[in-house]
């Protein structure tokens, strides 16, 4: 029995006691894998673990992967495996293309599929290689609104999407229906009542209620309505509030998704573009310059490229050094995609994997590890 990683081990014992799953491998991934890995460097695990075909039948739902919070280890079904095989997905190719060194434990059950690996090069895996790899370099400059312009530790407060369109007494400097920022009404909003305007969305009637009123936002953070007797619609009436919902709800979302990245991610990794050094995200070109390299060697007759050397190898390494400007490496990358799309018609590669084969293997690969 292969012991999984101590994160996914109470995922595995589960789907053994549920569905009598079996975990088939262990390897290292990552920079590991490619040969890239800096003192820094994350140790990344895939796996392949197995639910007999019986189980299939049932109405039970399946996990098709288990992973931890940080995707940073992920075990496949090979149900998965070969669903993702069928749709040429480049990191799973590379998986089965994993250097020897960083299998950590194997069934021999799973020699049939690394056997038969090479049925699975064809032409949409090198268009796929590059789709993804040109996509990511496109957004390798994202990173950069969260490095340059951090979230406060805070999240954002509704009244900061809040603005006041007075009522005429109060807009004599200004001309009507003009907004103002909510700072400038002559009172806090906690002192403040609401009823939303008939047919106008995030629109509101706002009344001057005192230290006596339950506020605007309550409860979910969002604009709370109260009915307001009519006499004291007249004497109260400050105007109109106008809140932005939809920017509110996505500030929320940045903030959460920032601090969610600045807790998870690998201090070690952002060091230059905090300094102003870099304005892209040094490692990830790096590993999308991998895949470019891995689609031109498949081209040229090869596997493709997981663990690199030589001179790619130093090119790889000077890119997450920072050595060469982000339009120096899109002039790069270009050039690698305008050579291997000039040579994908010509190539010896079928343009897709014969599926018929692919289920037969899949088949096979069951059959052989129950």
């Amino acid at each position: 029995m292969i012991a999984p990683h101590p994160e996914l081990a109470a995922s595995i014992i589960d789907l053994t006691q549920r569905f009598d799953a079996r975990l088939l491998c262990r390897l290292r991934s990552g920079s590991h894998a490619y040969g890239l890995a800096g003192a820094h460097s994350d140790l990344d695990e895939r796996g392949i673990f197995i639910v007999p075909a019986r189980h299939y039948a049932a109405l039970d739902t399946i996990p098709k992967q288990i992973s931890d919070a940080k995707s940073d280890n992920v075990y496949y079904s090979v149900q998965r495996v070969f669903e993702l095989l069928a749709e040429a997905n480049p990191g799973i190719v590379e998986l089965l293309y994993t250097p020897a060194d960083c299998f950590l434990a194997c069934d021999p059950a799973l020699k049939i599929l690394f056997d038969a690996r090479a049925l699975l090069l064809t032409q949409s895996l090198v268009r796929a290689k590059i789709g993804y790899a040109m996509g990511q370099i496109k957004k390798a400059r994202g990173q950069k609104k969260w490095i340059n312009q951090p979230q406060p530790e805070a999240p954002p407060n509704a009244e900061q999407f809040c603005f006041w369109i007075p009522d005429s007494q109060y807009a004599q400097t200004t001309l009507p229906a003009r907004p103002r920022a909510i700072a400038e009404l002559p009172l806090p909003l906690a002192h403040c009542h609401v009823a939303r305007v008939e047919h106008g969305g995030h629109l509101f009637r706002l009344y001057q209620i005192g230290p006596e009123a339950r506020g605007v936002f309550r409860g979910a953070g969002l604009p709370v309505c109260e009915s307001i007797d009519k006499e004291r619609e007249r004497s109260s009436y400050l105007g109109l509030l106008l809140f932005n919902e939809q920017g509110f709800q996505r500030a929320k979302l940045d903030h959460h998704n920032y601090w969610r990245w600045r807790t998870e991610r690998n201090d070690a990794r952002w060091t230059a573009q905090e300094n102003g050094q870099l304005d892209y995200d040094a490692k990830n070109l790096m590993h999308c310059m991998r895949l470019l390299f891995s689609a031109r060697q498949m081209l040229d007759g090869g596997a493709p490229l997981v663990r690199v050397s030589g001179a790619q190898k130093t090119e790889l390494l000077d890119i997450r050094a920072g050595a060469y400007t982000y339009p120096q490496l899109i002039a790069r990358a270009d050039a690698l995609v305008e050579s291997c799309e000039a040579d994908l018609p010509t190539s010896n590669l079928p343009e897709q994997v014969n599926m018929q084969a692919l289920n037969l293997l899949c088949l096979s690969v069951n059959d052989a590890a129950v």
